[in-house]
């Protein structure tokens, strides 16, 4: 699963800077680096996919999903991502780590529109289980 998201996290990365070319960046709000936005919408999904997951559970448990619980159940989301150095080593180091092991990976076209189903699926499993479960 740790392989998944790694590779995940590459692929978003590397989209980012193929699009915008922002390698490397002073980490100030917007003006983030590839390899943060990478991991930052790898979190996000994460976060969206589990927040979903906890809005239906409660609704079968017959509660509903409030504020309070998107802040909770977001924030160590949030840690991790501010934390990240911390736990996945320097961004781009690791993200060179995946390049030099991805070098000549086929289907890569593909393996893109995966990942960009993966992405998008989050989004909107959220909203479907917020607009399901009123």
């Amino acid at each position: 699963m740790k392989n998944l998201f790694l590779y995940i996290y590459f692929r978003i990365a590397k989209a980012y800077r193929n699009i915008f070319g922002i390698e490397d960046a002073p980490g100030y709000l917007l003006i983030q680096s590839c390899f943060s936005w990478g991991l930052l919408v790898l979190v996000s999904t994460i976060c969206s996919y589990t927040l979903s997951i906890e809005t239906l559970v409660l609704w079968e448990l017959g509660l509903k999903i409030n504020k309070s619980l998107i802040i909770v159940t977001a924030l160590p989301f949030a840690l991790f991502y501010i934390f990240a150095e911390r736990f996945m080593g320097d961004l781009k180091l690791r993200y060179k780590e995946l390049e030099k092991k991805y070098h000549n990976e086929k289907l890569t076209w593909l393996k893109g529109i995966l990942v960009l189903l993966f992405i998008v699926f989050s989004l909107v499993s959220f909203i479907m289980a917020l607009r399901f479960c009123k």
